[in-house]
């Protein structure tokens, strides 16, 4: 993994991990993560893609990969939770949406998109 320098994680469209408001990272290929881009715009043109890029604020969830958890954005806050959404309002990730993503780790180090 490469480290990140600040001008780009501070250029980078990046979600902050929080937990009733505060700092959460979550665990993920052996570290934890502080900031995710989600990398919406790499995703194949398709009805998912355009619906994700639609707003900043579009709700989403994804499976973890190796965990029974789920990764989700509420339209406002990036958490975890053991629990999918129930709501109609939130969209699904694909399988694979962590290999569309860039994580930035704790230590610094970066996990680009794969």
């Amino acid at each position: 993994m490469d480290t990140l320098n600040f001008k780009a994680f501070y250029e980078m469209a990046h979600l902050i991990p929080k937990h009733n408001g505060k700092l959460a990272p979550f665990y993920l290929d052996g570290g934890y993560v502080q900031a995710v881009d989600m990398k919406f715009e790499t995703y194949p043109n398709s009805e998912l893609k355009n619906k994700l890029l639609l707003s900043n604020r579009v709700k989403f969830f994804g499976k973890m990969p190796d965990q029974s958890s789920f990764l989700v954005f509420d339209g406002n806050n990036l958490d975890t939770a053991t629990e999918q959404p129930e709501s109609p309002d939130y969209i699904v990730l694909p399988d694979d949406w962590y290999h569309y993503a860039l994580f930035e780790f704790i230590d610094g180090s970066i996990k680009e998109p794969s």
